[in-house]
């Protein structure tokens, strides 16, 4: 019996535990889950005669300088209310995990502003449309009059308007791609590596190379190799590979070299970046830099005192839980003396 209690109650203080450290994904799941079962509608376009993407589902359109032209793509409500919805036409962007995004109003680095969606297309920024029905959105495209070799690449990114006042609400969205083209010529590629800093990274202690495609054109499939040594011993530091990025046109990458979890040393450094992608181009950069005293304590000040934050309660609590053992165990095996 008294083995029984004991079992019951280290398994109760154990069940306790594991809530504090693993409760936190669980709930995180199930709100995915109850998103993907609740978003009521679904969008697509409506391709018009100039689209030249035969099995493309998004508006992959052939131009000429000067064109004024009216697409359109659907809303369908599937839900059984009404529902708003907001919409807005993104340029194309290079995001920090390497890929290609229309999620955000992202400004471009260096594209003239005659060749940006903003000032070419336009919509209607929110509408509502009745349960159970479709509302056609029509998009105006007023091409430029000077002519350009690539793409402008872009998105209309749909987002239903949650009736939510207060509280955590989520957001459902779609994104459909709008390419404009005016010829099949393909652009010389090129990538320039415009600086390296130390910096905090997806919550963790890195090194960012700032990118730059300065081509009106994407690449994709693009495999990244990084060698880091320290420039004084020439002890490999780090050494990284990457494969299958991409890169928006006209886009600033933010690579982020990981430090594993690692504090930044101050010191200098050189780094060694191979960039290959599937059409034979090759971009090799050889770059020294350094990680001065003041950068390496700013880093490692925001990420190594969260983590060492983190670890010291976790301790904490695995010491808590020590202590109630001990107390019940101590209890149990001084009721046993008495009863004796």
């Amino acid at each position: 019996m008294k083995q029984k209690t004991v079992t019951s109650v280290l398994s109760l203080i154990f069940i306790c535990f594991l809530s504090v450290i693993v409760a936190p994904h669980a709930h995180a799941e199930q709100t995915s889950d109850s998103a993907q079962n609740d978003v009521g509608y679904h969008i697509y376009a409506v391709l018009p005669e100039n689209q030249i993407g035969d099995k493309d589902s998004f508006f992959n359109l052939r131009m000429i300088p000067g064109q004024k032209q009216t697409i359109e793509f659907v809303i369908a409500n599937t839900s059984p209310k009404d529902l708003k919805f907001k919409i807005e036409l993104n340029q194309a962007y290079t995001n920090n995990q390497g890929f290609i995004d229309y999620s955000e109003d992202n400004k471009t680095y260096n594209l003239k502003d005659k060749f940006k969606i903003d000032k070419i297309a336009s919509c209607t920024k929110e509408v509502t449309v009745p349960k159970q029905s479709i509302k056609k959105i029509p998009i105006q495209i007023s091409m430029p009059a000077e002519a350009f070799k690539g793409e402008i690449l872009s998105g209309i990114k749909v987002t239903k308007v949650s009736e939510e006042q207060t509280g955590i609400s989520n957001q459902y969205g779609y994104i459909l791609g709008l390419r404009l083209t005016e010829h099949d010529d393909e652009l010389k590629r090129e990538v320039q590596l415009k600086k390296i800093t130390p910096a905090v990274s997806f919550g963790k202690t890195s090194v960012v190379v700032e990118l730059l495609n300065p081509q009106m054109e994407s690449y994709g499939k693009l495999d990244y190799k990084v060698e880091i040594k320290d420039d004084k011993s020439g002890k490999i530091v780090k050494t990284k590979s990457y494969k299958e990025l991409q890169m928006a046109p006209n886009s600033l990458y933010k690579f982020a070299i990981d430090w594993d979890g690692e504090k930044l040393i101050p010191g200098d450094y050189r780094m060694k970046l191979t960039i290959n992608d599937k059409k034979s181009n090759q971009w090799m950069f050889d770059k020294h830099f350094a990680i001065t005293s003041k950068e390496a304590d700013e880093v490692n000040e925001v990420v190594i005192d969260k983590t060492d934050l983190l670890n010291m309660k976790i301790l904490i609590i695995i010491l808590i839980v020590i202590v109630i053992l001990l107390l019940i165990f101590w209890k149990l095996k001084k009721s046993n003396k008495s009863k004796a």
